[in-house]
């Protein structure tokens, strides 16, 4: 489904200023590491990645992660088998570490 709003997502999505400027704040240290899940086209890694934070991120969508590894391509993203691994991992990590934000579509 993302895959077909790719090129319109951030339409869609735009981010939120005051959601960018929390972050720093809740990530509590400079120096943080992150793994942003539902990554979309990258705006949040580019953010984080600018303030010095480590960070890679993770997408269902091929074409959103694609604009993410244009837009950022000093962020490690992840390979397709990669990707397969930890979405059929992801019950195991469920409840753990922070929650920034997540999108829902229905």
């Amino acid at each position: 489904m993302y895959d077909d709003i790719a090129d319109i997502y951030l339409e869609i999505f735009p981010i939120n200023q005051a959601f960018l400027a929390f972050i720093p704040e809740f990530l509590g240290k400079p120096g943080a590491t992150v793994l942003d899940l539902g990554c979309g086209p990258g705006q949040t890694a580019k953010y984080l990645t600018d303030l010095g934070v480590e960070i890679s991120g993770l997408d269902l969508s091929e074409k959103i992660l694609e604009q993410a590894s244009a837009a950022t391509p000093a962020v490690p993203w992840p390979t397709k088998k990669t990707r397969r691994i930890l979405f059929a991992c992801r019950d195991d990590f469920r409840d753990s570490g922070k929650a920034l934000g997540s999108r829902t579509i229905s």
